[in-house]
């Protein structure tokens, strides 16, 4: 039984991964309403994940729509998760590319500070050096 358990965990892992996969590149091929589907249905499946966030953020800012990945980062992702530095460098991109170049870099150079989470260090570190 003990293992039976441990495979659904798994297989549920991969999927969620395959998910938010799915939901990117949907989002790539601007295909809004199947990607906010995807992401929606990841929700409720992991409603405590940062991923969902993450991946309805990144398919706003490829639709042009920067202003609205920065309502979903700061008004409901960081509100369930306010600690998060992943959260927030995703944030300083969305910033980026929404305009708020100062407010963006403000975030960026905090998170690179604070040193609390490599990948997030990492992203804002190419926020900051204009590599995303």
């Amino acid at each position: 039984m003990h293992r039976l358990m441990e495979d659904a965990m798994e297989f549920e892992t991969k999927l969620v991964k395959i998910l938010l996969e799915a939901g990117i590149l949907a989002g790539e091929y601007q295909w809004q309403q199947d990607a906010e589907h995807i992401f929606q249905g990841l929700f409720a499946m992991r409603p405590d994940a940062e991923e969902p966030f993450i991946g309805l953020a990144l398919t706003k800012i490829m639709a042009n729509a920067s202003g609205e990945a920065v309502r979903i980062l700061r008004d409901e992702a960081l509100r369930v998760h306010p600690d998060s530095a992943l959260l927030q460098a995703y944030l300083a991109l969305a910033l980026k590319q929404a305009g708020n170049i100062h407010e963006s870099e403000n975030l960026a150079r905090g998170i690179v500070a604070a040193g609390k989470d490599a990948a997030a260090v990492r992203f804002a570190s190419a926020v900051l050096d204009e590599g995303v």
